[in-house]
């Protein structure tokens, strides 16, 4: 499976009377999210949130995830609330974000889940999505260090969120980052700038 960023694309491009629309960070778990994160908020000035997550272990340079948008993204998925509550919830915290009327951007693995992300794109009006990833083997043994799973459920969660994004995400909004190879933060930064990478393929093997 090949997926291809529509040419010109970049950040910042998209606005919305005088308030930036956000940029969406999103992939599989162990996708690079958190590198990609850190980079926006402290290279290129794109506010990541309030309530940032703390550092620990498996992003011991910080995951630049909001607590609050982690937890209703995590009761809607596992079923513990409706998508009623899950939206007040982002109303109200994007609220403060709009406010701030500057660049500013959210991320979390679990848009990528698609019962988040179908009312997510239809959210915003002209979001920018910042798509992450790595190969599946990476993911797959990062995951498992990190958090214990089998390889089978590894690999499920590898092509279940990467299908997913391939069916909901519109292209013309979508900038795509693969985080295969180590990379510095500043070649992070400079890749973002040009429109991310031009093609990147996932195993669906």
């Amino acid at each position: 499976m090949r997926f291809r960023c529509v040419p010109g694309v970049t950040i910042g491009e998209y606005r919305v009377g005088e308030y930036q629309e956000p940029v969406i960070v999103l992939g599989p778990p162990r996708s690079g999210t958190s590198a990609v994160a850190r980079v926006l908020h402290e290279n290129m000035g794109i506010f990541m949130g309030f309530d940032l997550k703390k550092s620990i272990d498996i992003t011991p340079d910080g995951s630049y995830e909001s607590e609050e948008i982690h937890r209703i993204n995590s009761l809607l998925i596992e079923a513990h609330c409706n998508h009623t509550y899950w939206g007040e919830g982002l109303v109200a915290y994007t609220k403060r974000m709009y406010e701030l009327k500057s660049p500013w951007g959210l991320k979390d693995p679990k848009f990528a889940h698609p019962i988040v992300l179908g009312p997510l794109v239809t959210y915003f009006a002209a979001p920018v999505f910042v798509r992450c990833h790595r190969t599946r083997e990476q993911t797959v043994k990062s995951c498992t260090a990190a958090f214990g799973t089998k390889k089978s459920q590894g690999e499920s969660m590898y092509h279940f969120r990467n299908t997913s994004m391939d069916k909901i995400l519109p292209n013309n909004m979508t900038i795509f980052m693969d985080m295969s190879e180590r990379a510095t933060d500043t070649e992070i930064e400079e890749r973002i700038k040009a429109g991310g990478d031009s093609v990147v393929a996932w195993d669906v093997g």
